[in-house]
C-alpha cells in the first residue's frame, strides 16, 4: 500500500571490477522510521541497466552498523526489471539497534541456476555504501515527562468512561 510518506533514496550500483572507495549515500534515516525507510538501487553495467526479474536472479543485501548490529541477509524486491531497479524497506528493529551510527551495506545479485550445475553459478558483489541512522528528537523527552503524560491520558480516559 502506498502511503505517500515513504523516504526513498535511489543509488546507482555498477557491475564492474574496479575497486572504489565506500560510497556515502548522503541519506539518513531515524530509529523511529517504520515501513518508510526505503533504499532503491539501479543495477547496471557498461551496456546499461541490467535486465532483471525474480525469475532470473536473486538480489539481496546485508547491513552492519558501526556499533556491531547486523541485519539478516535481506531479499531485495524487483521494482523495475527493465531498468534494473531493486529496493528494500529497512527493518524498524535494525534501525533502532543502529541508532546514532553509520551503517555499511552491500548488494549481491546471483543468477538463478535452474539446472544446479556448479559451472553456471554466478554472483556479483556490488560496492559498499553507507548511510546514517539518527535518534529521533522525540526520544529525548525525559522519562518523568513521559510518565506524567501517561498519567494524564489515563485520567482523561477514566473521565470519558464515567460520562
Amino acid at each position: 500500500m502506498v502511503n505517500g510518506i515513504d523516504k526513498k533514496a535511489l543509488f546507482k550500483l555498477t557491475a564492474e571490477p574496479y575497486l572504489k572507495p565506500i560510497s556515502d549515500l548522503e541519506v539518513g534515516f531515524y530509529n523511529l522510521d517504520e515501513n518508510t525507510a526505503k533504499i532503491e538501487f539501479q543495477l547496471y553495467n557498461a551496456k546499461g541497466p541490467l535486465l532483471i526479474s525474480e525469475n532470473n536472479v536473486d538480489a539481496y543485501a546485508y547491513f552492519e552498523s558501526a556499533n556491531g548490529s547486523v541485519s539478516d541477509v535481506i531479499d531485495l524486491e524487483v521494482l523495475d526489471g527493465l531498468n534494473g531497479v531493486v529496493g528494500i524497506t529497512l527493518d524498524k528493529e535494525f534501525l533502532q539497534a543502529s541508532t546514532d551510527t553509520k551503517v555499511k551495506g552491500q548488494v549481491y545479485v546471483s543468477v538463478n541456476n535452474v539446472d544446479n550445475n556448479p559451472k553456471n553459478n554466478e554472483v556479483a558483489v556490488f560496492r559498499e555504501f553507507t548511510f546514517e541512522v539518527a535518534d529521533a528528537l522525540i526520544n529525548k523527552i525525559s522519562s518523568f515527562t513521559k510518565i506524567e503524560y501517561i498519567r494524564m491520558f489515563d485520567q482523561l480516559k477514566a473521565r470519558i468512561l464515567q460520562r
